[in-house]
């Protein structure tokens, strides 16, 4: 897991949650304290990554654009197009370094796809 470049973990994450490894998804999503799999934070990190699990689940996915956190120079804004069935949605996550590594650190599941909501030929939700 170290070494990996912000793309490639965010990459890496929406890859466990296609597969519903909870526990992979939990290596690449944490914070200061380092993968939620291994500090166990926050607390209720297991119902988070189950939630964003469901969210997450996708056909495929590709890079759409990379950015800066403002305010937050360790930080990367990695934006995914994430197709699932008709749908295509644009989500942004946040990648953090941690050691020698990045970590997911916060992502707008609410930009995602609603589980279980179709999607009109243009891919936007009915």
């Amino acid at each position: 897991m170290a070494n990996r470049s912000p793309e490639t973990t965010v990459k890496a994450f929406l890859a466990a949650a296609k597969d519903t490894n909870l526990t992979l998804m939990a290596n690449y999503w944490g914070g200061s304290s380092g993968p939620a799999a291994t500090s166990k934070q926050p607390p209720d990190y297991e119902k988070r990554i189950r939630i964003m699990q469901k969210y997450l689940t996708n056909d495929s996915a590709k890079v759409a654009s990379l950015g800066t956190v403002d305010g937050h120079p360790d930080q990367v804004m990695v934006t995914m197009r994430i197709f699932v069935g008709k749908c295509q949605n644009s989500v942004p996550f946040i990648v953090g370094k941690w050691k020698d590594q990045y970590l997911v650190q916060n992502v707008d599941v609410t930009a995602a796809a609603s589980p279980g909501r179709p999607c009109d030929d243009q891919g936007n939700p009915m």
